[in-house]
Order: structure tokens, then C-alpha cells, then sequence
């Protein structure tokens, strides 16, 4: 199994204030629609590892890169799932920045304001003209999701995240590890992850199919 590659950074348009916001604004409708779970305690840390982690508003660039540097450690104490899970994880979080990237493009294309309302956004989103990279982006969201939660189920994976977490200081890279020991304090405690996911699944679902079928003048 192949690490995925660093990144490509898009400087200019990482700098437009649109870009902020847009983060910003999509955090907010990811909340919003999933707001019915989050209220509810027995998903409410699921939906917080969600929201702040998969979909962080910050940059992941360090924590990406952390794992690419244990990747091999990784390996040895956790075992394929976990490294499975990193990888479609990265590839999700890539793929997102790209889709991001284009919703700007025509953003800017179309000079929407700095701070722009829900017709403007989706009417961006579908003039991006990537239905099968949205799809498989809700694919590798449902995966990661599933197989995170998997794997916080394994016996005493508690302890062996401590003891990859004290071989990860020593090599200097953290981030990573910390990601994954906040998965398996938000999932531990929850024996199935299917509603939430199925949820998600089908929101996100009919929301692609719905803005695809708008007319923008």
C-alpha cells in the first residue's frame, strides 16, 4: 500500500479571505445538518471528532505529514486496518482541499463577495462540475468513519496507542497519533456507528443530487 503524496499547497487562493470563509461556512452547514445527532449524547463525541478532526477548519498539512514519517511504525504496532484508515483519511482530506480549491475558482470567477449566502455557495458548487469526485468523497467518508470506529473497538487498543505514542515522541512526530487516540475516545464508548453513518451517507447523498439539479442562470 502506497503513502499518499504531500500535497500540493495552493498559495494564492489559500490567502483570498473567501477561502476562510468558505471553511468557516461549511463547518456551519455541517452542524447544522447534523445537529440532530450532535444534540444527542450518545453521538455527541462522535460528531465532535467529525466536525473538529475530518472536517477541521484548520490545516492538516503537519498531522498528514506526521504520518507519513511513522507510517512504518504505524504499521508494526497497529497493523494494516489502522494504516488503511490514515491513508483513505489523507486522501479524503486531499481530495476535499481540490473540491475546495474549484469552489473558489468560480467563487472568484463570478467575484461573489467575501462573505456570500447559501445560493451563491451551492451555485459555486455545482458550476465546479465534479459530481463523481463529490460522490467519492462521501464514500471516503463513510469508510473512514466505519473502519475508525472498527478499530477503536479492537481489545486493549487503548494501551497500544499509548505505547505508539510514546514511540512517536521519541521519533518527533505526534500528530498523527493524537488523531487517532481522539478517535478511539469518541467511538470507544459507542457500539454502532451505523446510524450516524447511514445518516450522512444519505443527507449528503440526495443534498450532491439536489444542488445538481438547480439552474444557474
Amino acid at each position: 500500500m502506497s503513502v499518499p503524496t504531500t500535497r500540493r499547497e495552493a498559495g494564492r487562493e489559500v490567502e483570498d479571505p473567501r477561502y476562510r470563509y468558505l471553511k468557516g461556512f461549511q463547518s456551519k452547514r455541517l452542524r447544522d445538518t447534523y445537529d440532530d445527532f450532535a444534540s444527542r449524547p450518545k453521538y455527541a463525541s462522535a460528531c465532535y471528532f467529525f466536525f473538529e478532526e475530518i472536517y477541521s477548519t484548520e490545516d492538516t498539512t503537519d498531522r498528514d505529514e506526521s504520518f507519513r514519517k511513522i507510517y512504518g511504525t504505524v504499521q508494526r504496532f497497529l497493523g494494516g486496518e489502522v494504516v488503511e484508515s490514515m491513508t483513505r483519511l489523507i486522501e479524503l482530506q486531499e481530495l476535499t482541499i481540490k473540491l475546495d480549491m474549484r469552489i473558489l475558482d468560480v467563487l472568484l470567477e463570478r467575484e461573489a463577495p467575501v462573505e456570500f449566502g447559501m445560493e451563491t455557495y451551492e451555485s459555486a458548487y455545482k458550476l465546479s462540475e465534479n459530481y463523481q469526485e463529490r460522490v467519492r468523497q462521501i464514500e471516503l467518508l463513510e469508510f473512514t468513519l466505519r473502519l475508525i470506529h472498527k478499530i477503536s473497538h479492537r481489545f486493549g487498543i487503548g494501551m497500544v496507542l499509548k505505547g505508539l505514542r510514546s514511540a512517536c515522541v521519541l521519533l518527533g512526530h505526534t500528530r498523527m497519533v493524537d488523531f487517532l487516540m481522539s478517535g478511539y475516545k469518541a467511538f470507544a464508548d459507542l457500539k454502532s456507528i451505523e446510524p450516524l453513518v447511514s445518516a450522512m451517507s444519505q443527507r449528503e447523498r440526495e443534498r450532491l443530487d439536489r444542488i445538481w439539479a438547480l439552474e444557474i442562470p
